[in-house]
């Protein structure tokens, strides 16, 4: 597996203000040459990421290695972030996050593992309520 580069924290940066897209516009944020469509859909949001410098730059990994935190981290989930596997992206570029298939990385169940931690890009700014929780002191 290859590690998920793109920026996660901006994703729901417009939660409250975004716009329901049934007309097929959805909110549209930027940063540098990422860009984050943001799907409303009721009371779900979807989130379509792409690249625009690197438009077909995909490896060979049928899955994309992620480590995040978010405001969970260190309350209900365990403090130095959690890990995700993201299916690499198909021919349109569309992939889709299933944060239910988050889980603890093997420092959270021993002192003896050592981990990497999320990069700045990756500390969401939102809650995310899904996945396994806490393990417990180790």
């Amino acid at each position: 597996m290859r590690q998920f580069r793109c920026f996660l924290y901006v994703w729901l940066a417009c939660a409250g203000t975004c716009l329901a897209d049934a007309t097929g516009e959805p909110t549209v944020l930027t940063y540098g040459t990422y860009q984050w469509y943001v799907i409303v859909r009721g009371e779900k949001y979807g989130i379509r990421l792409k690249d625009t410098a690197n438009p077909n730059r995909l490896t060979d990994d049928d899955e994309w290695f992620v480590i995040f935190s978010d405001e969970t981290s260190g309350h209900e989930t365990y403090g130095a972030g959690r890990f995700l596997s993201v299916d690499r992206p198909d021919s349109s570029g569309i992939t889709f996050i299933d944060f239910n298939k988050a889980y603890n990385p093997p420092c959270a169940f021993t002192e003896f593992a050592t981990c990497p931690l999320p990069p700045a890009q990756n500390k969401l700014s939102v809650p995310i309520l899904a996945g396994e929780r806490a393990y417990g002191v180790h």
